[in-house]
C-alpha cells in the first residue's frame, strides 16, 4: 500500500475522480474547478491511497480562497490562519473498515501540516462525523443541530448544514 500526492489529470488522480463521481455523482463542477485552481498558483491536488497497484482512495487538497471563504465565514478566527482544504474523502466499499482512511489522514498531517497551520474540512455526512473527531479533528462549527434531509444522488439522508472540523499541528 503506498500514499502518495498526484497532479490533478494524472493517471492517479483520474482513477480517483472517478470513484469520487461515483460516490458523490453531483460533484462534477468541483473536479472542473480543482483542474481550474491546479492551473493558478494555488495547490490543488489529490491524495491518492493506492493498493495491490489500484487506486482504492484518497482526496483532494487546495489552498484555493474561495473554497476556503465557507470556512472563514462561519469561523472568522480562521481569517488569519495559513490554511489548506480536504475534500471529497473517500476509500472504495471494499476497502473500507481496515484503517486506510487511518493511514490518508495520518499522511495528510505529516505532509500538509508542515507548510499550513490547519487542514480544514467539511462534512454534511452522519457517518463520517464520528471518523474525523476520533482522529483527532476539532469541530470548528457544528451544523448538525440543523436535522437531516434527503439526498437523492447519494441515497441516504444528509445534515442540511455542515461541520466543519480542522487538524492542527
Amino acid at each position: 500500500m503506498i500514499i502518495k500526492t498526484a497532479e490533478i489529470n494524472s493517471p492517479e488522480e483520474n482513477d480517483l475522480k472517478q470513484i469520487d463521481l461515483k460516490e458523490w455523482p453531483d460533484r462534477e463542477e468541483f473536479h472542473q474547478n480543482m483542474e481550474r485552481y491546479s492551473q493558478l498558483d494555488f495547490i490543488a491536488e489529490s491524495v491518492v491511497l493506492i493498493d495491490e497497484g489500484i487506486v482504492a482512495g484518497g482526496c483532494y487538497m487546495t489552498n484555493y480562497p474561495g473554497e476556503l471563504e465557507k470556512f472563514v465565514e462561519k469561523v472568522p478566527s480562521l481569517r488569519d490562519k495559513d490554511l489548506i482544504m480536504l475534500e471529497d474523502f473517500v476509500i472504495t466499499p471494499e476497502k473500507r473498515g481496515q484503517g486506510y482512511g487511518t493511514k490518508i489522514v495520518n499522511f495528510i498531517r505529516i505532509r500538509y501540516l508542515v507548510d499550513f497551520e490547519m487542514v480544514v474540512l467539511s462534512s454534511n455526512i452522519m457517518e463520517v462525523l464520528k471518523f474525523y473527531i476520533n482522529r483527532g479533528a476539532q469541530v470548528l462549527f457544528d451544523g448538525s443541530a440543523e436535522g437531516t434531509k434527503w439526498h437523492e444522488p447519494y441515497k441516504k439522508r444528509i445534515l442540511k448544514s455542515y461541520v466543519l472540523f480542522g487538524f492542527e499541528k
